[in-house]
């Protein structure tokens, strides 16, 4: 019998690469069928608290286009970890190189603290699918340019979203086209 559970998708930004001492500035979420038919999405900036900021790495935020103005009114993660465990809860957790959205997501979850989501045991890592495909390099932009999908709003946490459900359908029909195994 197949598995029908839902999938969800996470992207996160972040003010750095370590869960452990930096934080969230950016999540989105979109819970989806087991045949990649949406059910839910969720996106928000979170705020980024003076004391976070000055271990933030200048780099990091430069990439994912955090600007303090623009982050002024963010809420707080501890203010959207009810809404992103509803998505998360009961789903397998998928997204490109997911162990690190799920890594920061699991951090703010208990800096919060709140409840971690029940996510399945089984992650869809769409970046290590990618690994079977002939590219160059192995990240999100080339994997879009090889199905070519857009590359419009990159590093905004919705846009990766939506690109790595993209590519993680075109991986889908190449393996259906290819037929059963064996």
């Amino acid at each position: 019998m197949a598995d029908t559970r839902d999938i969800c998708v996470v992207d996160v930004e972040t003010s750095g690469l370590d869960p452990l001492r930096h934080r969230v500035i950016e999540v989105a979420a979109v819970r989806l069928t087991h045949d990649l038919r949406e059910v839910d999405a969720f996106e928000s900036r979170v705020f980024l608290a003076p004391s976070d900021f000055i271990r933030a790495e200048a780099e990091a935020l430069a990439i994912n286009g955090y600007d303090r103005e623009r982050w002024r009114d963010a809420p707080r993660f501890g203010e959207i970890a009810g809404r992103l465990r509803g998505l998360l809860d009961g789903s397998v957790a998928g997204g490109w190189n997911v162990w690190f959205d799920l890594s920061f997501l699991l951090a703010e979850f208990a800096r919060a603290g709140t409840t971690d989501p029940r996510i399945a045991r089984h992650r869809i890592d769409v970046s290590s699918l990618a690994w079977l495909l002939p590219l160059p390099k192995h990240g999100l932009r080339e994997a879009c340019d090889f199905f070519g999908i857009s590359n419009d709003g990159a590093h905004s946490a919705m846009a990766d979203v939506r690109r790595t459900i993209a590519v993680m359908g075109a991986i889908r029909e190449r393996a259906a086209f290819a037929g059963p195994c064996g």
